[in-house]
């Protein structure tokens, strides 16, 4: 058990959706040293109201100040970063780095003016998505989606399934935006990045997948350069908040290896 540990980087999400952004950090500069939690508990988030999401960050990110004392923290999930960012600005005195939907970057690549959007629950329904969609874009351009289900099939298991049923599962939101004549999708949910590959095969050139990997490390980056240290890879860590039952252990454990993270087991 890793009782106390100082990292540089903590990720935190409402399960494994955040990680291809540590995954991308750590391509990027090798001498990352990161936690990631996985806020299983509480997962998901998308269903959750904003008291109570900021609630549930404000109780994670304490306890993750408390054990890792880490000089940045990424909120490695659009529906937390929208509802709970200033929350916690407020509350610890540490830097934070969100992640957003990619609205500008699709109404610039947009050239028939039709984008859909797909996210969770709460973030399709924020007020902040719509703010969002005005400050760079306009509505009429969007057709913003809910895709819980999906988000839940990716949490359970999906990483893991085989190519045909990844992209059966996002077959329909591919079709849906051919139905629509959207020329772009924006990936608003960080779990929809673990099956990126999945969207890319099934809409073959026809969709633009939009999606903010780039612009989230150079962030990271540029609020906290990598310290010059060598770090060794088994040096970054993967955490639960919950996980009960020995098969969950074993999917988080067999996630954790994919990620080349050691799992901590439960925060």
């Amino acid at each position: 058990m890793i009782l106390a540990m100082h990292v540089q980087y903590a990720f935190i999400d409402s399960g494994i959706g955040g990680l291809p952004y540590l995954e991308h950090l750590r391509e990027r500069e090798k001498n990352a040293q990161a936690v990631y939690v996985a806020d299983t508990a509480n997962f998901p988030y998308g269903t959750k109201t904003t008291a109570e999401l900021q609630e549930i960050a404000i109780r994670t990110v304490q306890k993750i100040i408390e054990r890792f004392q880490p000089e940045l923290i990424i909120v490695a999930c659009n529906t937390l970063s929208v509802a709970a960012l200033d929350v916690l600005r407020k509350q610890f005195a540490l830097p934070y780095v969100g992640t957003v939907p990619a609205v500008k970057v699709a109404a610039e690549k947009t050239k028939v003016d039709k984008i859909v959007l797909i996210a969770s629950e709460k973030s399709v329904g924020d007020a902040y998505t719509a703010n969002l969609i005005k400050k760079f874009s306009s509505p009429e351009r969007f057709i913003l989606k809910a895709e819980q289900d999906l988000i839940h099939k990716i949490e359970h298991g999906l990483l893991f399934a085989s190519e045909a049923e990844k992209d059966q599962a996002v077959k329909p939101v591919i079709d849906f935006c051919v139905s629509e004549g959207a020329d772009c999708l924006v990936l608003a949910c960080t779990h929809f990045l673990i099956i990126e590959d999945a969207f890319k095969r099934v809409s073959a050139g026809r969709v633009n997948i939009i999606e903010s990997l780039n612009g989230v490390t150079e962030q990271i980056l540029r609020v906290v350069p990598v310290a010059n240290a060598e770090c060794k890879e088994n040096e970054s860590f993967l955490f639960v908040t919950k996980a009960e039952t020995k098969a969950e252990n074993e999917r988080y454990q067999k996630v954790a290896e994919r990620y080349r993270l050691q799992f901590g087991g439960v925060l």
